[in-house]
């Protein structure tokens, strides 16, 4: 698991991953808001060379390689998407880019009279969450940094 990957989990996020084109574009944008350029995304394939998997080992159904990418020079195992045309290019462990977090939002007790995201029903106390489609959480920039989590 990269260090990216790391400091996502510790705010309880992790990093974004586009999963159709739509959504690449989408992410982009936001990366643009946020100022941040060259941006670290959730994939890998340091376990398995070509093999392009999620920190948690999930297989990549989408990708937005750039032309003659993913290209391996030099043991390249993590991806990056370039700020000026969202597209991909696989980075080495020492690459330096932004760590973007998202985490689900979660809007608190839907149903029911709710006090500080407390809900009671029946004279029984319980909290609700409803989580939504993720948005981005924070940004950083550090080295992509591979390292394992044991």
């Amino acid at each position: 698991m990269s260090s990216g990957a790391m400091r996502c989990r510790l705010d309880s996020g992790r990093q974004p991953l586009p999963l159709n084109q739509q959504h690449n574009v989408e992410l982009r944008a936001a990366f643009d808001t946020l100022n941040a350029k060259y941006v670290a995304l959730d994939a890998n394939d340091a376990l398995d060379e070509g093999q392009w998997t999620e920190a948690d080992g999930t297989a990549i159904g989408f990708f937005n390689w750039s032309p003659a990418e993913p290209n391996n020079v030099g043991n390249e195992d993590y991806v990056g998407m370039y700020e000026e045309n969202g597209q991909w290019n696989d980075v080495t462990s020492s690459s330096i880019a932004n760590i973007v977090c998202e985490q689900d939002k979660c809007d608190s007790c839907s149903v029911g009279p709710c006090n500080d995201g407390t809900c009671s029903l029946d004279g029984d106390s319980y909290t609700v969450s409803i989580c939504q489609f993720p948005y981005l959480l924070s940004t950083d920039f550090l080295s992509v940094n591979a390292q394992q989590a044991s």
